[in-house]
């Protein structure tokens, strides 16, 4: 969070600081929302930019919430940027500062500090960052490092008309469960609504 709201006007990337909220709608939820303030608090973020939210706070910022909705824990640095843009602009300052991309390169082997692909090319490296997405138990495991395994969940998102972006005035979570976030309501940097 720290670091986006740092460089992206240097990326020259949109970026709206619109805040978040994790909605609760029965005592449950709301023992979670407690225990996000609570890690907010613990993880360094300013107390100051953490609040938990009653009806009525909930009913002047987002009035479009279900009614049901009784606690909110609002987090003011959350902020929205285009994924697009901000990996475009990251690849573009790595090539400007001296890295290369080789694409298409299905990792198949390692041995010492030489990656070899399937096709045969190879590219020795000193440090390796493994950042294979849903493949990085596959990379790690060529290392030797089977402590963890990917179960990837697909999710689905759609965007709404402009029409309505007065929707929803923040980035709206439901409270985490066992397999992720779950549903996100969110005004875009372009002032559309995703839903997903």
């Amino acid at each position: 969070n720290a670091i986006i709201r740092g460089i992206y006007e240097e990326l020259a990337i949109p970026f709206r600081q619109i805040g978040s909220l994790v909605v609760a709608s029965n005592d449950e939820e709301e023992e979670v929302i407690h225990t996000l303030y609570n890690r907010g608090i613990a993880n360094g973020i300013d107390e100051a930019d953490l609040e938990i939210w009653d009806r009525t706070r909930i009913e002047k910022e987002e009035p479009n919430l279900n009614e049901n909705i009784r606690k909110a824990f609002f987090c003011r640095t959350a902020g929205v940027v285009s994924s697009f843009e901000l990996c475009i602009a990251a690849a573009e300052s790595a090539v400007k500062n001296g890295a290369e991309f080789y694409r298409e390169f299905e990792v198949c082997k390692v041995e010492g500090n030489t990656l070899y692909a399937k096709d045969g090319r190879a590219v020795e490296f000193d440090y390796l960052i493994n950042a294979a997405g849903v493949h990085a138990d596959e990379i790690a495991a060529l290392f030797g490092d089977n402590s963890f395994k990917i179960h990837a969940r697909k999710g689905e998102y759609a965007i709404l008309d402009n029409s309505k972006s007065d929707l929803v005035n923040h980035v709206i979570f439901r409270p985490p469960v066992k397999f992720g976030k779950g549903i996100l309501v969110s005004q875009t940097v372009d002032e559309n609504i995703i839903v997903g």
